[in-house]
């Protein structure tokens, strides 16, 4: 995979914000910064990683030993240094390395909404004379920002996202459970290339009531029930998040509108998608697209998120109190969720990036005009 990181925008971000040194220890901003993807991150949170870039371009990568040999060719940075677990920790060894290039009294910015406290206090401790400052807002500032090569992998993942859906609507059939139908969708998702999955949600009927539950295992797939899956994985550490819905059998008249309702309106809040739109701008044009539509009073926490690494939720999240100004080269998950009488959430999520002459949409491999139907 090519190195993605907005070079030029972290620069500036680290001016303005004053930083000397940026540091990132979380699985997804050791990637964005060194090109190292770290299975285990997530899992082990003692064995920690550092990467981190300077104000001058320098660079570096700090993991244990036993992790080098698997992420040594992919790691774009100019220092890469091991400790070895038990005998040493990533936070010595990187309090050592800022030592060594100047930054022992520097501005260095520290992702303190992951870092565990402990560890931040011991880093200070190491560097007395530092001073940690929250370095969270950069990185997202720069990561909202995609490079061209980023927003090519974006896109080629996500199509390959759509096609495992469309594979998995298309292969089942009434009276299979949610799970049957949950372990086609990984399959697809693997054989399509992806390394693993972040997140699979697939609800059957009732179950669409449920933000995020897992598979059921007794639930079947009976005529009449709408299908609601939403889906993530990673493809070469690259995150994607995708939304389609399915009916087993023919829509009744309500189901048919509230899926039209909801088509509609997911295609005017990508339509709002402009540089200098704010996010908050955004949200309020989900809720007039359903008040148009017979929906009025539509409230929900969010109507779409930035999508960057690892396919999690980024800033900006397009929330009413949001009033970032959206940019060109960002690139949007939208998804104004719409719930009927019973609560059952119907879901269209699609991949845009936005550009000075309108949004353009990424996921282009299925057709979202109707529910897939299964039989």
């Amino acid at each position: 995979m090519p190195k993605v990181r907005n070079d030029a925008r972290l620069a500036r971000e680290l001016n303005a914000a004053g930083i000397d040194i940026l540091v990132a220890f979380s699985m997804e901003n050791v990637f964005y910064l060194s090109g190292a993807l770290f299975s285990l991150q997530d899992n082990i949170r003692d064995r920690l990683a550092a990467a981190g870039v300077g104000r001058d371009g320098r660079d570096f990568l700090i993991c244990a030993t036993n992790e080098t040999s698997a992420i040594e060719d992919a790691a774009h940075v100019g220092e890469l240094r091991g400790y070895v677990e038990f005998s040493g920790t990533a936070i010595t060894a990187l309090a050592d390395l800022l030592r060594e290039w100047g930054y022992d009294g520097a501005v260095i910015g520290i992702e303190k909404r992951y870092l565990m406290a402990a560890y931040f206090e011991a880093l200070q401790a190491l560097l007395p004379r530092a001073k940690l400052v929250a370095g969270d807002r950069v990185i997202e500032a720069v990561r909202a920002i995609k490079t061209p090569e980023h927003i090519e992998i974006i896109g080629r993942s996500s199509r390959l996202t759509e096609q495992a859906l469309q594979q998995t609507f298309e292969n089942s059939h009434a009276g299979e459970t949610e799970k049957a139908m949950a372990l086609r969708l990984l399959t697809n998702m693997h054989e399509l290339g992806a390394d693993t999955v972040r997140h699979a949600v697939l609800t059957v009927g009732d179950n669409a009531r449920h933000a995020h539950p897992y598979p059921s295992a007794a639930k079947r797939l009976d005529p009449g029930d709408i299908i609601r899956v939403d889906v993530g994985g990673l493809f070469g550490g690259y995150g994607t998040d995708i939304a389609r819905m399915g009916i087993v059998g023919a829509p009744n008249d309500e189901q048919q509108r509230l899926y039209e309702t909801l088509r509609n309106s997911q295609r005017a809040v990508a339509a709002a998608l402009r540089p200098g739109a704010r996010a908050c701008d955004v949200y309020q044009t989900a809720v007039e697209a359903y008040a148009a539509q017979g929906e009025a009073g539509y409230r929900r926490d969010h109507v779409g998120h930035s999508l960057s690494i690892l396919g999690g939720h980024d800033e900006p999240m397009l929330h009413a109190g949001n009033q970032t100004a959206l940019e060109e080269n960002m690139v949007m998950a939208i998804e104004p969720i719409l719930k009927d009488s019973a609560e059952r959430r119907y879901t269209v999520e699609d991949t845009y990036l936005v550009t000075a002459a309108g949004p353009q949409l990424l996921t282009t491999a299925t057709d979202t005009r109707a529910m897939h139907r299964i039989w």
